[in-house]
């Protein structure tokens, strides 16, 4: 009788330490789901990147459309290029299309949809 109540004991004991596993998991789906769709800062991100002085005088084209910001920067030389690219891409930001096209050795273009 002992062994049996002992064993229910771990039993019982690995089910409330697996519920608060799941819990915990829940809430941090919770919180990653919230960072990534929210519009406000994901519109405060994106703007953070693109008025920085490196970027600022390069933006040709930055347009909100329904569900998706649509964004164009020209004539980067390759560490311009490179650290747009870096910003970008350490953000947490949904890229739905990254298109760069090299002009020159030195110089290309940059045009990305990023979903909201």
């Amino acid at each position: 009788m002992i062994y049996k109540t002992h064993t229910t004991q771990n039993k019982i004991l690995r089910l409330t330490q697996k519920s608060i596993q799941t819990e915990i998991d829940g809430k941090q789906i919770y919180l990653l789901k919230k960072r990534w769709k929210d519009q406000k800062l994901l519109t405060n991100r994106l703007k953070k990147i693109l008025s920085q002085k490196a970027f600022a005088g390069k933006v040709v084209k930055k347009e909100k459309k329904r569900n998706m910001y649509i964004i164009k920067l020209d004539n980067l030389d390759y560490r311009t290029l490179d650290s747009f690219i870096n910003k970008i891409l350490n953000e947490a930001i949904i890229i739905k299309k990254l298109e760069i096209e090299r002009f020159s050795e030195n110089k290309a273009s940059v045009s990305m949809e990023c979903a909201i």
